[in-house]
């Protein structure tokens, strides 16, 4: 086997399809003599294998993407494990085809079925980030994605911040006013509120909050009364900073952003925010 001759057009041709070293691919051309289609599938199946070793490296960097085509919207996040590789163009390649797929698919919300769409005839989400792994030598993990709908009258906005790390997506109803949109979703992106509207705090959150007010004021020599309205402030400051409408608008510190939202006519219907590498 070893006295095969390698065709160096097909050499050339099988590096620049599947990315692999140039020894690899050799080995694999001769392998499978000189078959094209033979080498790369010995390539997939040790790919698959080169793959499988990377996949416990913890994956922390990445990129967080926007796609919208009319009424629909993805976000998505993509990990990797240095930002060397987060600014490779062929993991933006892959994040870019996963965005597309996830944009025309009906009826995906979950991460293994995202990876079980198609992106091609022969070709999986899983088996693109596969083959990404063996080309980069990195860990590659698809860490979330919401797919959002709107209705015609409603509007999206979204913001990505330098280098991609972070990116707000919003839903506006009551506008058509796309640098509104923007806007907030810079708002979202800058700010990281948690909740749209403070009514819309859960009572976890809420308790917490006291929680740690309380221990604030603990040992104060003041009146009970004084004590708990300084406790309730607290609380209330805590609250506002939590919900983007209570915000300062960050564009113009003299309004909140409800009272942007209501010198528009507009309402936030919706809000999504992801920032690369936070517990989720």
């Amino acid at each position: 086997m070893s006295d095969i001759k390698v065709d160096i057009k097909l050499l050339k041709e099988l590096r620049a399809t599947t990315g692999v070293g140039f020894n690899d691919c050799r080995i694999a051309l001769i392998e499978a003599n000189n078959d094209l289609d033979k080498a790369l599938e010995i390539l997939k199946v040790k790919g698959l294998s080169k793959a499988l070793s990377k996949v416990n490296n913890e994956a922390t960097e990445g990129v967080a993407k926007i796609l919208i085509d009319k009424n629909r919207a993805v976000i998505i996040e993509l990990n990797c494990q240095t930002d060397f590789v987060a600014n490779n163009l062929e993991f933006n390649n892959v994040l870019n085809q996963i965005s597309v797929t996830l944009l025309k698919s009906e009826a995906v919300s979950t991460i293994d079925q995202a990876l079980a769409l198609a992106v091609s005839k022969t070709e999986t989400i899983k088996d693109l980030i596969t083959s990404a792994i063996t080309k980069l030598g990195e860990n590659i993990v698809l860490k979330r994605f919401q797919v959002v709908d709107k209705k015609e009258d409603e509007i999206f906005g979204s913001y990505i911040h330098t280098g991609a790390v972070s990116a707000g997506l919003v839903v506006l109803e009551g506008t058509k006013d796309q640098e509104l949109a923007k806007n907030i979703a810079m708002q979202l992106v800058a700010m990281k509120p948690k909740f749209i509207d403070v009514s819309d705090i859960d009572e976890t959150v809420r308790a917490k909050e006291l929680e740690i007010a309380q221990e604030q004021v603990k040992g104060m020599e003041k009146p009970q009364e004084i004590i708990e309205k300084m406790v309730q402030g607290k609380v209330n400051k805590s609250l506002a900073e939590l919900t983007i409408t209570s915000q300062t608008y960050i564009k113009d510190p003299s309004l909140t952003i409800k009272q942007y939202l209501d010198k528009n006519n507009a309402k936030i219907k919706s809000m999504i925010r992801y920032e690369v590498g936070e517990l989720v």
